[in-house]
């Protein structure tokens, strides 16, 4: 349903697909946490295994892992793009 209001308030333009990923993306997490919900590890991260801060579930409902683990995961992200950005500059020397 808020998929649809959602799809019908679209504008002109507008990506269709990235719009239709983005939304399937929200729905399977948020399936993904009514059934960690229904097994008892909702407010469980699923790397570190600690308990998940109740305002980043208020803010991120289907959050799956903290706020710590998320921060890592991201700068070991962005490591990795500048690794392979020095490693392209130098290949191209």
């Amino acid at each position: 349903m808020r998929a649809m209001r959602a799809f019908e308030r679209l504008r002109p333009g507008t990506n269709l697909k990235s719009w239709f990923e983005r939304e399937s993306m929200l729905v399977r997490r948020l399936r993904s946490a009514i059934d960690h919900s229904a097994n008892g590890s909702y407010r469980i991260c699923m790397q570190c295994e600690e308990e998940i801060a109740p305002k980043r579930l208020s803010a991120m409902p289907p959050a799956e892992i903290c706020i710590d683990c998320r921060q890592m995961t991201e700068n070991q992200a962005t490591q990795r793009e500048r690794r392979r950005w020095f490693d392209d500059r130098s290949e191209a020397a």
